[in-house]
């Protein structure tokens, strides 16, 4: 039987609302941070190029000039769920050229009898690695990540610590008219237990992310990004695994920027989900939309974020 990710979503809410004993933290489909990765499809791994970046791949912070925030706000499934990411990049000189983000992700069940909230703060380190080719085309990172579960009762709650690590590299082709290639790697949860107030520790299933970029020109990018999000219990057996791509257009001058993206679950018979997003910048300020679009009877969600760069003038 086909099986849609609301119903997943849904289902899984409903079951940590009623019970003492549910699992936490878990991947659920509407977790994704900023309008604009999500408008190409949450295929971001080997871009990462903004302060929320700490979700897709922390190696990419390194990549930032100048101080950066960001924040997302969503309110899904009929308004029964809300979805909060902010983040700030903040460039530093000393003792080396890195870069460290802090960023709080919070997932709300609003209508939800014990009212849960779960919050994830994550403490993000970049920075670039010399190599041959120049100090600036290869980049690692590293999440610390602090999980705190809350709710209206005394014993649902949890709390837990975990790690995060990235890889991103990039060259550019001068022979081919100075094209540029990306290629990006995330582990999520390389380490990451979770123990809960009525004494249960759980293993946050450990998820893989390996992305490749194509800009053949600085305002064009094409991005495709292959997923494993392990053995997580809130995404149906077969689920796990995804395909995402987009494509990102910038135009007049960098002000104004229109994408599109899928995601194609592997394995299995279930549709692919379809977005697109349009970006506006003025003055380092960025607002960005995603609408997300799953094919069949699923319902369309929306993402708005907005985004401001200290010293970025047009």
């Amino acid at each position: 039987m086909r099986r849609t990710q609301p119903i997943i979503v849904i289902c899984a809410s409903l079951w940590l609302a009623a019970s003492s004993a549910g699992a936490f933290f878990e991947k659920i489909p509407i977790r994704g941070a900023g309008a604009r990765p999500l408008g190409m499809g949450g295929a971001f791994t080997a871009l990462a190029n903004e302060a929320d970046t700490a979700w897709w791949n922390p190696a990419g912070i390194g990549q930032l000039t100048h101080v950066e925030i960001s924040s997302m706000y969503a309110r899904v499934f009929n308004r029964r769920i809300s979805y909060l990411f902010s983040s700030i990049a903040v460039p530093l000189a000393l003792p080396i050229d890195w870069t460290m983000g802090l960023s709080w992700e919070r997932l709300s069940f609003t209508d939800s009898p014990n009212k849960l909230k779960e919050d994830v703060y994550y403490a993000t380190f970049g920075f670039p690695i010399p190599t041959p080719l120049g100090k600036q085309n290869l980049f690692a990172g590293l999440n610390v990540k602090f999980f705190n579960a809350s709710s209206s009762f005394p014993s649902v709650g949890a709390r837990g610590l975990g790690l995060d690590g990235g890889i991103l590299f990039r060259a550019t082709l001068p022979k081919y008219g100075g094209k540029e290639i990306r290629f990006g790697l995330s582990v999520q949860d390389i380490t990451t237990e979770i123990k809960e107030d009525f004494g249960v520790t759980q293993t946050v299933p450990r998820g893989i992310r390996l992305g490749a970029a194509y800009l053949p020109f600085h305002w064009f990018t094409l991005t495709a990004d292959y997923e494993d999000q392990g053995k997580d219990p809130s995404i149906v057996s077969g689920e796990n695994r995804r395909l995402r791509a987009g494509v990102e257009n910038w135009l007049w001058g960098d002000r104004v920027a229109a994408r599109l993206g899928f995601v194609r679950q592997l394995g299995v018979t279930s549709p692919t989900s379809f977005s697109m997003g349009v970006s506006f910048m003025l003055q380092g300020l960025r607002f960005d939309y995603a609408l997300l679009r799953p094919t069949g009877t699923s319902p369309a969600s929306q993402r708005v974020s907005f985004s401001y760069i200290f010293g970025r003038k047009f």
